[in-house]
């Protein structure tokens, strides 16, 4: 693999017919091999690993014949043949999602490796370093999903259940969350099984901070998974720090899901951020 060119969220990437192969046969396998995802893989999802496999057996089909490429994919932003190699535009979340496949794929409890994906685990191996050292690395440095997920992490490790407050007589344990803006105060409340360590349902709440009697707004309590809350937190940290430009903030999306998959909450900063963050954080300007 060569990189032509590179930015936050396009790489152009050179690859031979046998890193295309890696990559298309990795796809299938993991597919079949792997159900849990969102927990182990970012970028991709379980449907589109066959389609995005497919696409990939079409490129290197197309290259045997006279008229080159007429493919359109939602995988692949452009492609190009040259020398017997392709030229491919891959944008940062399909990079991010061949980079995890491969890891699963190196690291994970395949059998008959070399049968599976048609290479020895050192040629994959290779080809993943690659893609995550030259490629991957560079494009998400100060991005904010990045930030995210690393501030994630540091939060799993250092979370501890057992300060956590039993209710008496009371099946449930519950947290609040508080974000408060100089007119408002958003609440979460977070709550579990008192025998899981797990949390499993969020409500949240909008009142005037001058009367929080008065309630405004006020979700229905659904359950929730628990990684997208330590996302949530790791996100509302990000919005009251300066460690990334107003714009890339503004881009962001922050989604969660509730314990059956459907849409639960979206997330986002409006107008200027910079007028709001750390101490002086005025409502009017912000929605969240």
């Amino acid at each position: 693999m060569r990189i032509i060119n590179l930015t936050r969220e396009v790489a152009q990437l050179q690859f031979s017919i046998d890193e295309l192969l890696i990559i298309k046969n990795s796809l299938i396998e993991v597919y079949y091999q792997f159900s849990d995802f969102k927990a182990l893989i970012r970028g991709i999802s379980k449907n589109e690993c066959l389609p995005f496999a497919i696409t990939i057996g079409e490129i290197i089909d197309c290259s045997q014949e006279k008229n080159g490429f007429n493919l359109k994919s939602p995988f692949i932003e452009s492609i190009a043949l040259s020398e017997g190699e392709f030229i491919i535009h891959l944008a940062y979340e399909r990079l991010l999602g061949i980079g995890g496949i491969l890891c699963e794929v190196c690291y994970g409890c395949i059998k008959d490796f070399q049968s599976k994906t048609g290479f020895d685990r050192a040629t994959v191996s290779y080809l993943l370093d690659s893609i995550n050292d030259d490629v991957i690395h560079k494009m998400e440095e100060g991005r904010p999903e990045t930030l995210i997920f690393n501030r994630g992490r540091e939060i799993s490790r250092k979370l501890n259940f057992s300060n956590l407050e039993i209710k008496p007589f009371s099946p449930e344990i519950r947290k609040i969350c508080v974000l408060k803006f100089n007119s408002h105060t958003v609440e979460f409340f977070l709550v579990c099984q008192s025998r899981s360590k797990r949390f499993s349902r969020i409500m949240i709440t909008i009142s005037q901070t001058s009367y929080q009697v008065d309630l405004l707004v006020k979700s229905n309590v659904q359950g929730v998974e628990y990684r997208d809350l330590i996302r949530l937190v790791s996100y509302l940290e990000l919005v009251v720090t300066s460690v990334i430009s107003d714009a890339d903030l503004e881009k962001t999306t922050l989604s969660l899901r509730n314990s059956n998959w459907s849409n639960l909450l979206d997330i986002k900063v409006r107008a200027n951020a910079s007028k709001f963050r750390g101490k002086s954080i005025k409502n009017k300007e912000r929605e969240i």
